[in-house]
């Protein structure tokens, strides 16, 4: 999605899902349900890019084209829902960045017995 236009298919995916998100977890888990497989992976191709921001400056700064569909950080958190249900479905996910890779090692259980809570 380097640069590439986004399709008319994936916007009207996005505004049904984005409306679904914003009237229930009920609601939004039927709409995603009933998105094709095309639907499917056009969304994720654009909300795999929400994952491992702050906010959604940062989403914008990275992916200028997004501008349409991020307006504010309850977007980029509707990103991360539908980025969780769509990565299980499509057997997908984005590897962390660094960062993430050394916090994780760092809360890792060296030296620490979980049993007794330390």
């Amino acid at each position: 999605m380097a640069g590439k236009e986004i399709p008319n298919e994936a916007r009207a995916a996005w505004l049904r899902v984005r409306a679904a998100w914003g009237r229930g977890s009920d609601v939004f888990s039927s709409t995603m349900s009933m998105l094709s497989q095309k639907e499917n992976e056009q969304l994720y191709d654009i909300v795999r890019h929400a994952i491992y921001k702050d906010n959604y400056v940062q989403v914008l700064r990275e992916k200028p084209e997004l501008k349409g569909f991020l307006k504010g950080d309850e977007d980029r958190l509707c990103m991360m829902d539908i980025y969780q249900v769509l990565s299980y479905r499509l057997r997908r996910s984005e590897p962390p960045p660094k960062t993430e890779k050394a916090a994780a090692a760092m809360n890792a259980g060296i030296g620490r017995n979980p049993a007794f809570g330390y």
